[in-house]
Protein backbone atom coordinates (compact mmCIF):
# COMPACT_ATOMS: atom_id res chain seq x y z
CA UNK A 1 0.00 0.00 0.00
CA UNK A 2 1.10 3.59 -0.44
CA UNK A 3 2.08 6.01 2.13
CA UNK A 4 -1.12 8.13 0.68
CA UNK A 5 -3.03 5.06 1.55
CA UNK A 6 -1.86 4.23 4.54
CA UNK A 7 -2.81 7.60 5.37
CA UNK A 8 -6.07 8.27 4.16
CA UNK A 9 -7.17 4.44 5.93
CA UNK A 10 -5.29 5.52 9.17
CA UNK A 11 -7.26 9.01 8.57
CA UNK A 12 -10.66 7.32 8.31
CA UNK A 13 -10.45 4.67 11.19
CA UNK A 14 -9.23 7.20 13.71
CA UNK A 15 -11.75 9.37 13.02
CA UNK A 16 -14.30 6.32 13.32
CA UNK A 17 -12.69 6.09 16.79
CA UNK A 18 -13.30 9.41 17.78
CA UNK A 19 -17.13 9.17 16.45
CA UNK A 20 -17.35 5.74 18.40
CA UNK A 21 -15.76 7.56 21.63
CA UNK A 22 -18.40 10.77 21.43
CA UNK A 23 -21.16 7.99 21.84
CA UNK A 24 -19.50 7.78 25.88
CA UNK A 25 -21.53 11.06 25.96
CA UNK A 26 -24.74 8.78 26.67
CA UNK A 27 -25.17 7.67 30.07
CA UNK A 28 -24.20 3.63 30.89
CA UNK A 29 -21.93 3.33 27.74
CA UNK A 30 -18.51 4.91 30.01
CA UNK A 31 -16.40 1.55 29.69
CA UNK A 32 -18.12 -0.13 26.82
CA UNK A 33 -17.04 3.15 24.48
CA UNK A 34 -13.32 2.96 25.34
CA UNK A 35 -13.24 -1.39 24.82
CA UNK A 36 -15.30 -1.14 21.66
CA UNK A 37 -13.19 1.84 20.31
CA UNK A 38 -9.95 0.09 20.36
CA UNK A 39 -10.43 -2.48 18.73
CA UNK A 40 -10.33 0.05 15.18
CA UNK A 41 -6.77 0.01 16.33
CA UNK A 42 -6.00 -3.59 15.24
CA UNK A 43 -7.34 -3.24 12.19
CA UNK A 44 -5.06 -0.14 11.47
CA UNK A 45 -2.43 -2.83 13.11
CA UNK A 46 -3.85 -5.54 10.37
CA UNK A 47 -3.72 -3.40 7.65
CA UNK A 48 -0.81 -1.42 7.91
CA UNK A 49 1.15 -1.77 10.73
CA UNK A 50 1.75 -1.53 14.37
CA UNK A 51 3.86 1.66 13.57
CA UNK A 52 0.78 3.47 12.15
CA UNK A 53 -1.68 2.09 13.95
CA UNK A 54 0.64 3.47 17.32
CA UNK A 55 0.53 6.94 15.77
CA UNK A 56 -3.06 7.02 14.55
CA UNK A 57 -4.04 5.65 18.29
CA UNK A 58 -1.55 8.84 19.68
CA UNK A 59 -3.93 11.50 17.33
CA UNK A 60 -6.83 9.96 18.21
CA UNK A 61 -6.29 9.77 22.15
CA UNK A 62 -5.66 13.42 22.27
CA UNK A 63 -8.62 14.38 19.83
CA UNK A 64 -10.84 12.18 22.62
CA UNK A 65 -9.59 13.90 25.75
CA UNK A 66 -10.24 17.26 24.30
CA UNK A 67 -13.55 16.27 22.70
CA UNK A 68 -14.78 13.21 24.82
CA UNK A 69 -16.62 12.54 28.19
CA UNK A 70 -13.55 12.49 30.45
CA UNK A 71 -13.72 9.08 31.90
CA UNK A 72 -13.52 7.09 29.01
CA UNK A 73 -11.05 9.63 27.26
CA UNK A 74 -8.71 8.54 29.79
CA UNK A 75 -9.84 4.78 30.23
CA UNK A 76 -9.25 5.31 25.77
CA UNK A 77 -6.01 6.95 26.39
CA UNK A 78 -4.59 5.26 29.55
CA UNK A 79 -5.48 1.47 28.38
CA UNK A 80 -7.92 0.68 25.52
CA UNK A 81 -6.99 2.44 22.58
CA UNK A 82 -2.87 1.17 22.91
CA UNK A 83 -4.13 -2.40 24.82
CA UNK A 84 -5.00 -4.33 21.12
CA UNK A 85 -1.97 -2.97 19.80
CA UNK A 86 0.14 -4.22 22.47
CA UNK A 87 -2.06 -7.42 22.44
CA UNK A 88 -0.30 -8.68 19.24
CA UNK A 89 3.38 -7.22 20.41
CA UNK A 90 2.57 -9.63 23.50
CA UNK A 91 0.70 -12.82 21.76
CA UNK A 92 3.66 -12.28 19.31
CA UNK A 93 6.37 -12.82 21.68
CA UNK A 94 4.68 -14.96 25.11
CA UNK A 95 2.92 -17.86 25.24
CA UNK A 96 0.56 -19.18 28.13
CA UNK A 97 0.95 -18.44 31.75
CA UNK A 98 3.59 -15.84 31.18
CA UNK A 99 1.13 -13.85 28.28
CA UNK A 100 -2.06 -14.23 30.24
CA UNK A 101 -0.15 -12.56 32.78
CA UNK A 102 1.55 -9.86 31.17
CA UNK A 103 -1.59 -8.94 29.68
CA UNK A 104 -3.57 -8.96 33.39
CA UNK A 105 -0.60 -6.83 34.92
CA UNK A 106 -1.18 -4.46 32.00
CA UNK A 107 -4.29 -3.78 32.67
CA UNK A 108 -4.25 -3.45 36.26
CA UNK A 109 -0.97 -0.92 35.92
CA UNK A 110 -2.94 0.92 33.68
CA UNK A 111 -6.38 0.80 35.55
CA UNK A 112 -4.53 2.05 38.66
CA UNK A 113 -3.43 4.91 37.14
CA UNK A 114 -6.53 5.89 35.43
CA UNK A 115 -7.92 5.57 38.31
CA UNK A 116 -5.59 8.57 39.92
CA UNK A 117 -6.44 10.83 36.89
CA UNK A 118 -9.84 10.89 37.25
CA UNK A 119 -9.82 11.08 40.58
CA UNK A 120 -6.68 13.54 41.33
CA UNK A 121 -6.83 15.27 37.93
CA UNK A 122 -10.09 15.69 36.35
CA UNK A 123 -11.82 15.70 40.28
CA UNK A 124 -14.58 12.95 39.27
CA UNK A 125 -15.39 11.80 43.18
CA UNK A 126 -15.28 7.93 43.06
CA UNK A 127 -17.89 6.93 45.69
CA UNK A 128 -15.48 5.05 48.77
CA UNK A 129 -17.45 6.02 51.65
CA UNK A 130 -19.57 4.02 54.04
CA UNK A 131 -18.64 0.75 55.89
CA UNK A 132 -17.44 -1.18 52.33
CA UNK A 133 -15.65 1.53 50.97
CA UNK A 134 -12.09 1.04 51.90
CA UNK A 135 -12.66 -2.23 49.79
CA UNK A 136 -14.45 -0.72 46.55
CA UNK A 137 -11.70 -0.34 44.66
CA UNK A 138 -9.62 -3.22 45.18
CA UNK A 139 -12.90 -4.81 44.76
CA UNK A 140 -13.78 -3.32 41.21
CA UNK A 141 -10.17 -3.84 40.25
CA UNK A 142 -10.93 -7.83 40.34
CA UNK A 143 -13.91 -7.96 39.05
CA UNK A 144 -12.16 -5.54 36.16
CA UNK A 145 -9.58 -8.36 35.50
CA UNK A 146 -12.57 -10.87 35.82
CA UNK A 147 -14.20 -8.76 32.70
CA UNK A 148 -10.98 -8.14 30.88
CA UNK A 149 -9.96 -11.07 30.69
CA UNK A 150 -13.37 -12.26 28.77
CA UNK A 151 -13.07 -8.71 27.01
CA UNK A 152 -9.00 -10.25 25.86
CA UNK A 153 -11.03 -13.51 24.61
CA UNK A 154 -13.65 -11.61 22.63
CA UNK A 155 -11.38 -9.77 21.02
CA UNK A 156 -9.37 -12.73 19.96
CA UNK A 157 -12.48 -13.85 18.43
CA UNK A 158 -13.27 -10.77 16.67
CA UNK A 159 -10.09 -10.37 15.07
CA UNK A 160 -9.67 -13.90 13.70
CA UNK A 161 -13.01 -13.08 12.43
CA UNK A 162 -11.71 -10.36 10.94
CA UNK A 163 -8.59 -11.57 9.15
CA UNK A 164 -11.03 -14.95 7.98
CA UNK A 165 -13.40 -12.44 6.52
CA UNK A 166 -12.64 -9.15 5.76
CA UNK A 167 -8.39 -8.93 5.52
CA UNK A 168 -8.78 -10.47 2.45
CA UNK A 169 -11.36 -7.85 0.81
CA UNK A 170 -9.80 -5.03 2.85
CA UNK A 171 -6.13 -6.02 1.08
CA UNK A 172 -7.36 -6.15 -2.25
CA UNK A 173 -9.28 -2.35 -2.13
CA UNK A 174 -5.66 -0.72 -1.28
CA UNK A 175 -3.17 -2.41 -3.45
Amino acid sequence: MKKSGKIALGGVLSAMAVVIMLVAYFPYFTYAVPALAGIVFAVISIEIGRKWAFLSYIACAIVTLILCEKESATLFAGFFGYYVILKGVIEQHFKGFLEHFIKQAVFSAAMILCYFVVVYIFGIPFDDDGLLGQFLAPAMLVAGNIVFYIYDIGVTRVLTAYIIKLHPKMSKMFR
